[in-house]
């Protein structure tokens, strides 16, 4: 709004999307295995492919890990990512593999709670904040992504990976490495969680994001 429209800064504000905040918090895999989640529509903005040549670099570095990939989405390109997961993935015995489709938001974050998850990634060229990551790191994931956008005020080295904005899938094969050193880590499920907790919080965020249009409304200012 700057850039474009010359909008001064002290006019604008910015209003956070959120998550709930789970019970309780995802468990880490066991010993000898990662877990690895995505949610995207399956569209070339995403980069699906190199979820899927990143999984693949893993999996010919670690051949004695179990390496189980989980994609959670639907959209145009999912016949043909499932396709390319079934020539590069299949030829690996260490990995298993699997597209739930589109699924309801409920069962989305119902998976987090019912599933062993080590890392959420994501891999798209352009992102503002994505709420499907915020709801994996509610539950205590840690998350791999581009630094694109707005995703740098979500993720932090301290608690997930960033990578460049455009990362070869040998760079996230590392990143995948580097993130499993401490993804089963108490302390990092929980700074993840908090991150969402303090920033992100659907029961804080929403009712603020009102109370400012009331006022706004009221002409009162507000923002």
């Amino acid at each position: 709004m700057q850039k474009a429209y010359g909008i001064h800064p002290e006019a604008l504000n910015i209003a956070p999307l959120g998550a709930p905040l789970p019970s309780r918090m995802s468990s880490p895999g066991d010993e000898g295995e990662v877990n690895i989640v995505s949610v995207a529509f399956c569209r070339p903005v995403k980069r699906m492919d190199k979820i899927i040549g990143a999984v693949a670099a893993f999996a010919r570095r670690n051949p004695s890990l179990r390496v189980n990939w989980q994609h959670i989405g639907g959209g145009a390109l999912l016949d043909e990512i499932k396709e390319l997961a079934r020539l590069r993935l299949t030829p690996f015995a260490n990995v298993t593999f699997d597209f739930h489709g589109t699924i309801p938001n409920g069962e989305v974050k119902a998976f987090y709670l019912q599933n062993k998850t080590d890392i959420f990634i994501n891999t798209s060229e352009s992102e503002g904040i994505p709420v499907s990551m915020i709801e994996a790191m509610a539950a205590g994931v840690p998350p791999l992504a581009p630094d694109v956008v707005g995703i740098s005020d979500l993720v932090s080295n301290e608690f997930g990976i960033l990578t460049g904005e455009n990362p070869s899938v040998e760079e996230i094969a590392d990143a995948i490495g580097e993130l499993m050193k401490k993804a089963r880590r108490l302390e990092i499920r929980q700074k993840a969680r908090e991150r969402v907790e303090s920033r992100f919080n659907a029961a804080k965020n929403y009712p603020e994001f009102i109370k400012r249009l009331h006022a706004l409304a009221a002409g009162k200012g507000g923002f």
